[in-house]
């Protein structure tokens, strides 16, 4: 298809670092997808351990390159709450022009993995990836409020997340509906994991931040600037408590 259309493939391995919108203060983002004219965001209706559905607003978080999405997974710990608002907030950076959703054949059970194929039999497109993820829930009828990103997109203000406050043009959401639609365990992997190992492959797989006491001038600016209140001051500088640092580079 990209020979065909003489279109480029877009290597999603060089990052640039963007300044966020809210909790999150700082994202790394491809390169490609950060500076490009528009995002067309392309994602399926699939089921999700931890998110329920995974949809329109979670495909974005593959514009972040290669490992950084671990180094995301193991700095929200098993703070799923800050999991869906960093997916969230990530939305509202990257803002897709388009979303077309390919819910023709979708995944119910236990995805995104592990999950059985589903015939849905529908597309949806729209400009708000939060819209179109609450259409979505609808039609394999889910309630928005069921859905911990849509959750997370009205308390945070971003998108569209009443189904009565957009109109759905095309075939009326009510005629597509999907029965007994299977969703997935309402557990996640990651619970699983012990603390103490999680903390170490925490500390192995991403990269933190370092004082250097020789250069530190205590001026407190990092001090200020780190949203999880990290770093704080000692008697021979200043010191991080790396089990509250989510990795964010505010610092």
């Amino acid at each position: 298809m990209i020979e065909q259309e003489k279109a480029a493939l877009a290597e999603f391995d060089e990052a640039v670092s963007v300044k966020g919108r809210g909790r999150f203060q700082r994202f790394e983002i491809a390169r490609a997808a950060f500076e490009a004219d528009a995002v067309n965001n392309l994602p399926k209706l699939k089921t999700h351990g931890m998110t329920v559905l995974t949809g329109a607003v979670k495909n974005l978080f593959g514009c972040v390159p290669g490992k950084r999405k671990v180094q995301w997974h193991f700095n929200t710990g098993v703070d799923h709450d800050a999991v869906v608002l960093m997916l969230v907030e990530l939305a509202a950076i990257l803002k897709p022009r388009l979303t077309i959703m390919d819910a023709v054949m979708g995944m119910e059970g236990n995805g995104p993995g592990s999950g059985d194929p589903r015939r849905i039999g529908v597309v949806l497109a729209g400009q708000d990836p939060v819209a179109v993820d609450v259409v979505s829930g609808h039609v394999v009828g889910l309630a928005p409020d069921e859905l911990p990103v849509i959750r997370a997109a009205s308390k945070a203000g971003i998108g569209t997340s009443n189904l009565k406050s957009f109109q759905v043009l095309g075939v009326d959401p009510a005629g597509v509906l999907v029965p007994d639609f299977r969703l997935p365990p309402r557990e996640h992997t990651e619970w699983t994991i012990p603390e103490w190992a999680r903390k170490r492959l925490k500390d192995a797989l991403t990269t933190r931040p370092v004082i250097d006491h020789h250069a530190c001038i205590r001026c407190g600016v990092c001090q200020s600037d780190c949203p999880q209140q990290a770093i704080s001051s000692a008697s021979h500088g200043l010191s991080i408590d790396y089990r509250r640092c989510i990795r964010c580079f505010c610092c």
